[in-house]
């Protein structure tokens, strides 16, 4: 824990030259040099969705969340809106890293051929699994949404044996026969949250697949991620610190206690998240996996 909090330390003195973090840090009486213990760091002011996105919205040049060592530039909707999410090599390296552990706890091997159907163009989560695989070394065809029959085409004709999207679209792909995949990535919808859900889309499939859930958002990707063991979704926690808090005192509450989930990014250069509120409940819990 030490350690974690000596990152957090060092995190937040990159982030306090930031204004957006600068201003709510002053308005909170706090200074990068009074972060000493975790108890200190749990006197820093939340942020909101909100507040992050009014931020991300304004134009980069005046937007304290960016910097000229973006490299990446993705869009993700709110409302009529969209908001930009901005990735510098740094960000994208570190990302990859970490999902690269997890897709070789999934079994995914250099040899497989991976689909993708998640959105590309604007959107994150095509590129944020494609460069991911191909970064770990896999072969990936960026197919994109939509259009069943040519997709569950392209996977039978080439073999694909790791399909990724959401668990929607799998129940629609495997009505079709799709018996080469034996790894399923899903996300992007509720999942093992959903009782009886990943048995549902196993019964469609006829055959015991391994699926990996995914919790991710464009502000943080990836936030948690499960193995064939199916213990729950492990906390990426070389990227991020978590806590969870009780939604209306903003206190943390104890291991396994049901709150929101507040996440603070390690090492992230643009776009970084302090302290952020997510607005989503879950509950942590601290145990060994095989």
């Amino acid at each position: 824990m030490n350690e974690r909090i000596e990152v957090l330390k060092d995190q937040i003195k990159k982030l306090y030259r930031l204004d957006f973090y600068r201003k709510k840090m002053d308005q909170a009486g706090l200074r990068p040099s009074q972060i000493r213990t975790l108890d200190d760091f749990r006197k820093i002011p939340f942020a909101s969705s909100h507040e992050i996105l009014e931020e991300l919205r304004k134009k980069p040049s005046e937007c304290s969340l960016y910097n000229d060592d973006v490299t990446r530039v993705n869009f993700s909707p709110s409302g009529q809106d969209l908001y930009p999410v901005f990735q510098t090599q740094r960000d994208l390296k570190k990302m990859h890293e970490a999902c690269a552990r997890t897709l070789e706890a999934a079994g995914v091997k250099k040899e497989d051929l991976c689909v993708v159907t998640y959105g590309y163009h604007l959107f994150i989560a095509g590129l944020f699994y494609q460069s991911q695989l191909e970064y770990y070394g896999a072969k990936v065809i960026p197919l994109g949404p939509g259009e069943s029959e040519r997709a569950i085409s392209l996977i039978n004709k080439y073999e694909a044996s790791v399909l990724v999207t959401n668990p929607t679209f799998a129940l629609k792909l495997a009505s079709g026969s799709i018996p080469g995949v034996r790894i399923l990535f899903v996300g992007g919808e509720p999942f093992t949250s959903v009782e009886g859900y990943p048995q549902r889309v196993r019964s469609a499939f006829g055959r015991d697949l391994t699926i990996i859930d995914s919790y991710s958002m464009a502000l943080c990707m990836p936030v948690a991620r499960s193995c064939p063991h199916e213990r729950g979704l492990h906390l990426m926690d070389d990227l991020i610190f978590p806590e969870v808090i009780d939604p209306v005192t903003g206190e943390n509450v104890p291991e396994g206690e049901k709150g929101e989930l507040v996440i603070t990014h390690l090492y992230k250069e643009v776009s970084p998240l302090l302290r952020y509120r997510t607005g989503d409940l879950s509950y942590m819990i601290s145990e060994k996996c095989k």
